[in-house]
């Protein structure tokens, strides 16, 4: 499996589960390793303008699908967001065979509520640098 490896680029994308925003990304970095079934990858995402869409504010554009197996989950942290409207993403989750990377962040206004509640297109700014994250994330693909 150590002679399977890979390194690569790959482009983050803002967009939603049920309509798509319309955003102009200013940075759009994405690095990945991947050996034998496990990718290990990272990014930064940062708008310039964003407006409209709706539903569960997602990143696309993942190089390789998560595992297919029911009810497996692949999760990281959160590096560093700034400039989010009201709530900023604490937690990354994709799910079985998605490419997704959805947005979490705890469920109330304190720090000890579950992280459990999606990330909305509302909560995307329209200033200029805004909506700036970074993170990183590891997982197991069939691919």
């Amino acid at each position: 499996a150590l002679s399977d490896f890979e390194t690569g680029s790959w482009t983050p994308v803002y967009q939603a589960l049920t309509s798509n925003p319309t955003v102009t990304h200013s940075v759009q970095l994405g690095r990945y390793v991947k050996v034998g079934s496990f990718v290990n990858v990272m990014f930064r995402i940062q708008t310039s303008a964003a407006s409209g869409g709706s539903g569960a504010l997602v990143i696309g554009g993942l190089p390789f699908a998560v595992t297919v197996v029911s009810s497996l989950f692949a999760s990281g942290p959160v590096g560093f967001s700034s400039a989010f409207t009201n709530f900023a993403p604490q937690t990354l989750l994709v799910g079985s065979n998605s490419t997704l990377i959805q947005l979490i962040r705890n469920s109330g206004t304190n720090g000890y509520d579950q992280l459990g509640t999606s990330i909305t297109t509302s909560e995307l700014s329209n200033a200029s640098g805004a909506n700036d994250l970074i993170g990183a994330l590891s997982y197991r693909t069939d691919s």
